[in-house]
């Protein structure tokens, strides 16, 4: 079953474009991994250093096997630097 993941980050200010560079960056990446349908990145009209990644994926289990080795890599560690704190997840089916 198809799952739509939602992924929000508090971005600290003065890394916010950098943060959205990256973020466009790994939606580029994101839509050439099999099983990956869709990628956005949101950014709050509000409150600028909010962002959201939604991505749709195929399964919940082929995006836990990528995230699992995204996770290897150390990529979130890079990320970390730019963030306030950790990066929230919420998983929701698509009927």
């Amino acid at each position: 079953m198809q799952i739509r993941l939602l992924v929000s980050f508090s971005v600290r200010p003065e890394h916010v474009d950098t943060f959205v560079g990256i973020m466009q960056g790994a939606k580029t990446s994101l839509l050439e991994v099999p099983g990956c349908h869709a990628v956005e990145v949101l950014q709050a009209a509000d409150d600028p250093a909010n962002v959201l990644l939604s991505e749709i994926w195929e399964s919940r289990e082929i995006h836990d096997q990528y995230a699992a080795a995204m996770a290897e890599g150390g990529s979130m560690q890079q990320l970390a630097p730019l963030l306030v704190g950790p990066p929230e997840e919420a998983v929701y089916f698509i009927r």
